[in-house]
């Protein structure tokens, strides 16, 4: 399967998850506005990072770097002093004339879709594997967002297939009758 930049309600959808689930009790969360950043810029960063120029791998840090700082009211890119060559991450991730300018202002204004449990499962799970190609991503905040998430709705999933019934075993120390 080729590597991809998922929808703007495909990000929505999978900022509202993550929200609800890892920031549910948190006092001061993220905005949804930021999980949403996050989330584009890592989806984006891999594409870019997997069908860009080999220059340009060197400026993806700096990129995503750049554009996790911009105010959260804003989004807009366009006054900011990209690195040499990163300009060409719009030919690597959009068709020509839209832009991660335009694809970051339509993940803000996108509605999340409605998701059932397992839905929520495969919604994070293609998002993981279409952001997964940059070296940092087995230590990024994204991928632990996500793989959390994901444990938490694996535990709903068998709690609505096994009910209270556990299928696990308790094995007892050598030595002593049970």
């Amino acid at each position: 399967m080729s590597a991809y930049v998922v929808t703007p309600a495909h990000i929505a959808t999978c900022a509202k998850i993550i929200r609800e689930i890892i920031f549910h009790f948190d006092k001061n969360p993220p905005s949804d506005s930021n999980v949403r950043m996050d989330l584009a810029m890592a989806n984006v960063i891999s594409v870019s990072f997997r069908y860009g120029p080999e220059g340009r791998r060197t400026y993806t840090s700096i990129f995503s770097s750049i554009l996790s700082q911009l105010d959260d009211a804003g989004w807009d890119t366009s006054g900011v002093d990209h690195p040499e060559g990163i300009s060409d991450i719009n030919a690597a991730c959009f068709e020509e004339g839209y832009t991660v300018s335009d694809y970051l202002r339509d993940c803000r204004s996108a509605e999340p879709r409605r998701y059932s449990h397992a839905e929520a499962c495969e919604y994070l799970s293609c998002l993981n594997y279409q952001s997964c190609e940059p070296p940092n991503w087995q230590d990024s905040k994204v991928r632990m967002w996500i793989l959390e998430s994901k444990s938490y709705l694996a535990s709903r999933l068998a709690k609505q297939v096994l009910g209270d019934r556990h299928v696990w075993e308790v094995r007892e120390p050598a030595g002593e009758a049970a």
